[in-house]
C-alpha cells in the first residue's frame, strides 16, 4: 500500500510555505504506509498541495516515483493501490502515440486521462484511492475503486479541503479538531465498524466506493458511488458453466494479483480460500509460492498444520510464524496504534502481514473477504429459511410483516 494526500486551499488560510509544511507532515503521518519514499507537487498561485508515500510494487526504479507526469506536465496523478489492466491500457495508449516515462500501472492513469477525462477512471480495474491534478485547467480529482477497497477520506472547512488515506494525517490542519462523531461512534459500537461515508472524527468522512470527486475554484462536486463495472455481473448461464466461468475469474484475478516486481507472497491459513489461493497461484508461476501463516502452538484453533499440509500439496516455499502470549499482548498494543478507524476486525491479519514483512515480503495475496463472497460462515446457512420465513409473512399482511421484521 501507499499513501496519498493533499490539501486545496478555498481560502488564503495558510501562506503557501505553511501549506508545504502542512502537507508534508500529512505525509510524514503516513510514512507506515509508504516506506521507500516521498513526492510532491506545490501549485503555489492554484493553491493545491499534493504528497505521496510509496511502498514500490512495480518499476522499483526512481522513474516510478510519484507524483507521475503526462508528457507536457499539464497533468500528474497519485496512486493509493493496483490497477490490474494497466499492461491492456498501457498498450493501447502506446499505440495510440503516448509516450511514457516509467513502467508503473499508476502512470496509464495519467495518460488515460489526457483521452477520456475524468471518465478515465471508469476504465480502470484494481483497488485503488487516487488523486489526479490537471495543471492546465485548475481542477483537482479525486477518487476510490468501485468496490470500496482502498480508503480515502476528506476534510472540509469554509477555508480548505483535504484528502488523505487516514485520517491521522489531518491532524494539525486549521479548523481540525480531532473530536470523535458521535454517529460514526455509534456505529462503531452497532456494528464493529464504521462504514462510508462516515468517518470517526468530526468533520471527515470516508469517499463511498466508486464515487469521485472535483474541486475547481473551491467548489467542491462528487458524482456519486460508480455502479459496479460489467465484469462483474457476467451472465453465468447454468449451475456447470457457472462453475468454470467462476474458475477462470479466479484464475485471471489471481494471476493479474501476481505481478509484482517486489518481493510476493500469500497469507496461508488451513482455510479453503487461502489454500484454493495458493494453488491458483502454484499454476500461474513458473517458480515457488511463498507462503506465511501464524501458529498458535498448543491452542485449539491453531490452523498452523493444516496450513503446512496445504504447503506441501503445492510446494510453496512455506514460513510459519508462532505467537506467544507475550508477543500476542505486544502486537495487540501496535495493532490498536496503528489502527486510524476502529474495529472488532483485522488483528489477525495485522499479525500475518507482520510476519509476511519478516519473511522479506512486500506484496502478499489474502483470502480475506471469501467467507461474504462465497457465503462460508454457517450464519449464511440460514438465510434460505429467513427467506420462507419472509415470504410467509407477506401473505399475512402488516401484521406478519412487523412480526418478521421483529
Amino acid at each position: 500500500m501507499c499513501g496519498i494526500c493533499g490539501i486545496v486551499l478555498k481560502k488564503p488560510v495558510l501562506e503557501a510555505d505553511e501549506a508545504e509544511r502542512a502537507l508534508r507532515a500529512m505525509a510524514a503521518a503516513l510514512r507506515h504506509r509508504g516506506p521507500d519514499d516521498d513526492g510532491f507537487f506545490f501549485d503555489r498561485p492554484g493553491g493545491v498541495f499534493l504528497g505521496h508515500r510509496r511502498l514500490a510494487i512495480l518499476d522499483l526504479t526512481p522513474a516510478g516515483r510519484q507524483p507521475l507526469w503526462n508528457e507536457d506536465r499539464s497533468a500528474c496523478v497519485l496512486v493509493n493501490g493496483e490497477l490490474y489492466n494497466w499492461t491492456e491500457l498501457r498498450a493501447g495508449l502506446l499505440a495510440r502515440g503516448h509516450r511514457f516515462v516509467s513502467h508503473s500501472d499508476a502512470e496509464t492513469l495519467v495518460h488515460l486521462y489526457e483521452e477520456r477525462g475524468a471518465e478515465a477512471f471508469e476504465a480502470l480495474r484494481g483497488m485503488y484511492a487516487a488523486a489526479l491534478y490537471d495543471v492546465a485547467r485548475g481542477v483537482l480529482h479525486f477518487a476510490r475503486d468501485p468496490l470500496g477497497i482502498k480508503p480515502l477520506y476528506v476534510f472540509e472547512s469554509e477555508d480548505l479541503l483535504a484528502f488523505a488515506s487516514e485520517t491521522r494525517a489531518f491532524h494539525g490542519l486549521p479548523g481540525f479538531c480531532g473530536e470523535a462523531n458521535g454517529a460514526a461512534l455509534a456505529d462503531f459500537l452497532l456494528l464493529g465498524s464504521v462504514p462510508a461515508p462516515r468517518a470517526l472524527p468530526k468533520k471527515t468522512r470516508a469517499l463511498m466506493p466508486g464515487e469521485r470527486i472535483a474541486v475547481e475554484d473551491g467548489r467542491v462536486t462528487s458524482c456519486g458511488g460508480s455502479p459496479v463495472p460489467d465484469w462483474c455481473a457476467a451472465d453465468v448461464g447454468d449451475r456447470a458453466h457457472a462453475e468454470e466461468e467462476m474458475r477462470n475469474v479466479l484464475r485471471d484475478s489471481v494471476r493479474r494479483h501476481l505481478v509484482s516486481d517486489a518481493p510476493i507472497g500469500l497469507f496461508l491459513s488451513g482455510g479453503i480460500d487461502s489454500g484454493a489461493l495458493a494453488g491458483m497461484a502454484a499454476d500461474a508461476l513458473d517458480r515457488p509460492v511463498h507462503t506465511v501463516s501464524v501458529s498458535l502452538d498448543g491452542h485449539p484453533l491453531d490452523e498452523g498444520a493444516l496450513a503446512r499440509k496445504t504447503s506441501e500439496r503445492y510446494a510453496t516455499r512455506h514460513r510459519d510464524v508462532p505467537l506467544t502470549q507475550a508477543e500476542f499482548e505486544q502486537a495487540l498494543e501496535h495493532f490498536l496504534g496503528h489502527l486510524d478507524q476502529p474495529s472488532i476486525d483485522g488483528f489477525n491479519t495485522y499479525v500475518v502481514s507482520r510476519a509476511a514483512r519478516g519473511a522479506g515480503l512486500t506484496v502478499a495475496l489474502s483470502g480475506v473477504g471469501g467467507d461474504e463472497i462465497f457465503a462460508g460462515y454457517a450464519n449464511f446457512a440460514r438465510v434460505p429459511r429467513l427467506a420462507r420465513w419472509m415470504r410467509a409473512a407477506s401473505r399475512l399482511g402488516g401484521a406478519g410483516r412487523a412480526a418478521a421484521a421483529f
